[in-house]
Protein backbone atom coordinates (compact mmCIF):
# COMPACT_ATOMS: atom_id res chain seq x y z
CA UNK A 1 0.00 0.00 0.00
CA UNK A 2 1.03 3.48 -0.80
CA UNK A 3 1.66 6.00 1.54
CA UNK A 4 -0.55 8.02 -0.05
CA UNK A 5 -3.75 5.67 0.09
CA UNK A 6 -2.89 4.79 3.48
CA UNK A 7 -3.65 8.47 4.76
CA UNK A 8 -6.67 9.13 2.33
CA UNK A 9 -8.15 5.68 3.84
CA UNK A 10 -7.04 7.11 7.42
CA UNK A 11 -8.39 10.35 6.29
CA UNK A 12 -11.99 8.65 5.19
CA UNK A 13 -12.25 7.28 8.57
CA UNK A 14 -11.18 9.75 11.09
CA UNK A 15 -14.22 9.74 13.03
CA UNK A 16 -14.03 6.08 13.60
CA UNK A 17 -10.57 6.06 15.29
CA UNK A 18 -10.56 6.02 19.29
CA UNK A 19 -8.75 9.37 21.04
CA UNK A 20 -6.77 8.28 23.76
CA UNK A 21 -8.15 9.57 27.00
CA UNK A 22 -4.61 11.40 27.95
CA UNK A 23 -5.01 13.11 24.52
CA UNK A 24 -8.59 14.52 25.62
CA UNK A 25 -7.92 15.60 29.22
CA UNK A 26 -4.51 16.94 27.67
CA UNK A 27 -6.85 19.06 25.09
CA UNK A 28 -9.45 20.01 27.79
CA UNK A 29 -6.32 21.16 30.29
CA UNK A 30 -5.27 23.59 27.02
CA UNK A 31 -8.96 24.61 26.68
CA UNK A 32 -8.71 26.19 30.31
CA UNK A 33 -5.45 27.31 29.96
CA UNK A 34 -6.03 29.32 27.27
CA UNK A 35 -9.03 30.79 28.44
CA UNK A 36 -7.49 31.37 31.86
CA UNK A 37 -4.44 33.14 30.20
CA UNK A 38 -5.58 34.54 26.62
CA UNK A 39 -2.67 36.89 26.19
CA UNK A 40 0.08 33.94 26.57
CA UNK A 41 -1.39 32.49 23.41
CA UNK A 42 -0.23 33.57 19.63
CA UNK A 43 -2.19 32.76 16.46
CA UNK A 44 -0.80 30.50 13.78
CA UNK A 45 0.27 33.18 11.93
CA UNK A 46 2.43 35.45 14.40
CA UNK A 47 3.59 32.05 15.45
CA UNK A 48 4.83 31.26 11.84
CA UNK A 49 5.87 34.81 11.22
CA UNK A 50 8.04 34.95 14.43
CA UNK A 51 9.46 31.33 12.94
CA UNK A 52 10.29 32.28 9.64
CA UNK A 53 12.25 35.64 11.18
CA UNK A 54 14.35 33.46 13.56
CA UNK A 55 14.95 30.78 10.56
Amino acid sequence: MHVESLWDSISERVNELPVPLSHQRELKRRKQDAKKNPGAMISYDEFMSRLNKWL
